[in-house]
This record gives structure tokens, C-alpha cells and sequence, in this order.
């Protein structure tokens, strides 16, 4: 008999405080740090198949790349992992499903995963994490530990954090598994052992997207590569880079006040400054194609802007005092052929509430 788990997770738009939560980044601010998400209803989706039987047979296919690959053993699966991302392009789903399946002793059954993401790749919406999250839920509720996420959500975000700074040979940040967890309007504040989400209230988030759109630009970002050269310049002590840390932290801490107030024009004020900080991280933060979205964007009636992950491409997020605006906005065709803009829609849950 076949057995069917599924599980979705929220991609995000992160408002404030990326690339600071990187280890040991957030371990230098006193009170702790905090990260301004707002969990989106563009998801990314895991199905496994499960037949119980002799032997082993793993067949994983994404939508996304259009491709799939089959495996006869665990070893087989572990071994496809020292494979480049060139010669094995589902290498993230084969190194999260080994986990799994490594870990609960499950070398006997035929499975099948599939996988879909409502966002492009590179998008800068915490895709790849996201993915990371409906597949280690779906895997759980497949291995029957939907007790372990149920009771330590956290120990899942830091498995899944974990298997893919290997994926991406750099520390990857805490913050992209947060939302996909969550969902909501949410807080993330972190520091020494401290892993904490306050949730907004949900009738704000509606009211907050409403001001809210996004701009795909076609250009994906490599959120590794930037990451890891603001990490370097961090760790070797670049004043610029130190300076440009802290004065995200304090914006940050700032969103938080007018998220809590429900003061819209100090949010977008915030969103502005978080970029302005933020583009003193590297060179390659503020790509053209980012620069082009924003001219246009402004002429549209856009009055604050900044990229989504860490910049050099992916999406940038445009913001509008009158909501009108905003959905003017989002009727308009794009000017670019490669350019896709979406409304922003808060998604409620996450992925802990198909658990």
C-alpha cells in the first residue's frame, strides 16, 4: 500500500537584520539580535511516496529544474553527495533526504520525493531554505517523527541550517527557516542559546502587505557567495563592513518599535535605511538590474526599497505610503521581459501547522 505525506512552507520577504544572523555575528550585539520577517503566500511544496518492501529505491524529482534522479541504496545517495551542484543540480533534496533517511535506519522501502517552489530559484525569498523546511516536515511526518518537529521546532531549523552550510560549503544564517516554520509577521530575536519569535498580529500583516510589492528581476542572487564575503570582512575586522553591521542591527531594532506601534511611514522609512546600511556591506549588494527596478519602481509612486536576501540580483522590495499605490502597482505590465511583480500576501501559518 502506498502512503502519501506532503507538507508546504511560506517563502519570506526579510524586512530587516539579514546576514547579521550568522555565526558569531548576532553573538556581538548585548541584548541580542533581531530579525523583521513577513512570512509570504508563495510557497514551496515536498510529496513523498512511501511503499514499504524489500530493497531500496529513492526516485527524487523537482519541478522546478525539470529533472529527476533515481537511487538503489543509501550508499548510493551518500555517495551522489560529493558530487558538484553542475553534475548533480538536486543535490540539496538527495543531502536532506539522506539525512533523514540515514538517521531513522529506513535502508528498506521505495520512496518517491517531488518538490516545487512558487518562487524562482535565486529569488532572494529564502527559496532553497524554505525547500529545506517542507521536505525535513515531510520527511518526519514519512519516518512517523511528527513528534520531533511538534516538540523542538528549533532543533529542525538547526539540522536543516546545518546540512546546508555543507551544501553551500559557507556558514549559512539562522533566519530563512524561521518563517517557513512560523509564518506570520514575525520577530526573530537570537543571541547566546536564545532562539525567540514574537508574532505581530495578523490583522496588521494583511494591512502592512498592502503597502508592499515585489519585483523579480530575472537576475538571480547567490546568497552564499555574498554572504561569505561580508562574513570575511567581518571576521578580518573591515571598519566599513563593522560599521555598516551596526547600523543594520540598530534599524533593526528600530522596525521592531514601529512593527509594535503599527506606524507604517516609520516602517518604510526603516526599510530605506536597512538598504542604505546594507549597500555598504560590498560592492555587489546593489546590482543594476536592482538599480533599474528601483528608478522605475520610484516613478511608479514606490517611496522605499531594498533587495530581498543578500542583494547582487534575486528581488527587491518596493513600498507605498497610499495602498492605492500599491495596487496601481501591481497592474502594471512589466517593463522587462524577464521582470515578474507580485503583490505581497502575509501567509498566516507555516509549516509547523500541517504537523
Amino acid at each position: 500500500m502506498e502512503e502519501i505525506f506532503e507538507a508546504k512552507a511560506p517563502c519570506r520577504i526579510d524586512l530587516s537584520g539579514g546576514t547579521l544572523d550568522l555565526w558569531p555575528i548576532y553573538l556581538n550585539f548585548e541584548q541580542g539580535l533581531v530579525l523583521n520577517h513577513m512570512a509570504l503566500r508563495l510557497y514551496a511544496h515536498a510529496q513523498i511516496k512511501v511503499k514499504h518492501g524489500n530493497g531500496f529505491k529513492l526516485k527524487i524529482t523537482s519541478k522546478d529544474y525539470d529533472c529527476s534522479r533515481s537511487y538503489r541504496s543509501l550508499d548510493e545517495l551518500r555517495d551522489s553527495l560529493t558530487e558538484t551542484t553542475g553534475q548533480h543540480p538536486l543535490r540539496w533534496l538527495a543531502r536532506v533526504s539522506y539525512y533523514f533517511l540515514q538517521n531513522s535506519g529506513w535502508d528498506q522501502g521505495h520512496f518517491e520525493l517531488q518538490t516545487s517552489s512558487e518562487v524562482p530559484p535565486g529569488s532572494g525569498l529564502g527559496g532553497s531554505s524554505t525547500l529545506g523546511v517542507a521536505m525535513g516536515v515531510a520527511w518526519c511526518k514519512a519516518i512517523g517523527k511528527e513528534e520531533f518537529v511538534k516538540k523542538d521546532p528549533w532543533l529542525l531549523q538547526k539540522i536543516l541550517r546545518d546540512l546546508e552550510s555543507v551544501e553551500i560549503a559557507h556558514p549559512a544564517g539562522d533566519q530563512d527557516y524561521v518563517p517557513a516554520l512560523f509564518g506570520g509577521l514575525i520577530t526573530f530575536h537570537m543571541g547566546p542559546a536564545l532562539s525567540e519569535v514574537r508574532r505581530h498580529p495578523y490583522s496588521f500583516a494583511k494591512k502592512m502587505a498592502r503597502h508592499i510589492a515585489l519585483i523579480y528581476t530575472g537576475k538571480p542572487h547567490h546568497s552564499g557567495i555574498n554572504n561569505w564575503s561580508v562574513y570575511k570582512s567581518y571576521i578580518d575586522g573591515k571598519k566599513s563592513v563593522r560599521d555598516a553591521i551596526e547600523n543594520i542591527h540598530f534599524v533593526s531594532c528600530k522596525m521592531l518599535e514601529s512593527l509594535v506601534s503599527g506606524n507604517l511611514t516609520a516602517i518604510g522609512r526603516h526599510i530605506n535605511d536597512e538598504w542604505k546600511y546594507r549597500q555598504k556591506l560590498g560592492s555587489k549588494v546593489n546590482a543594476p538590474v536592482l538599480k533599474e527596478a528601483q528608478k522605475w519602481a520610484k516613478t511608479k509612486g514606490a517611496t522605499a526599497f531594498k533587495a530581498c536576501g543578500a542583494g547582487g540580483g534575486g528581488s527587491l522590495l518596493v513600498f507605498f505610503e497610499k495602498e492605492e499605490d500599491r495596487d496601481e502597482f501591481v497592474k502594471l505590465p512589466s517593463p522587462k521581459k524577464d521582470w515578474i511583480i507580485y503583490p505581497v500576501l502575509c501567509s498566516k501559518e507555516g509549516a509547523l501547522n500541517d504537523v
